[in-house]
């Protein structure tokens, strides 16, 4: 049960939020785009939520790269937001 009501918040998030990447924008609000990525609400974002928003792999582990800048294997609010100034 777990597993499908979190899929289906992923799912409402990359009907939302994903615009945003797509556009290869900065978004207005990093903050608030780190909060709906972080599926199960503790405060990293994983490499399988970040790539749940892309249809392409490579450009996932590209960006996850970029976010996960201290190299942990998770991306924190402050790396995500460091990474769209």
């Amino acid at each position: 049960m777990k597993k499908i009501v979190l899929l289906l918040l992923l799912a409402v998030f990359v009907l939302t939020a994903a615009p945003v990447f797509a556009a290869s924008e900065k978004p207005e609000n990093p903050e608030a785009v780190f909060v709906s990525i972080d599926v199960d609400k503790d405060g990293k974002v994983t490499r399988q939520e970040l790539c749940a928003l892309f249809a392409d792999k490579v450009v996932c582990e590209e960006k996850f790269i970029v976010y996960d800048k201290n190299g942990d294997g998770y991306v924190v609010k402050e790396e995500f937001v460091e990474a769209h100034r």
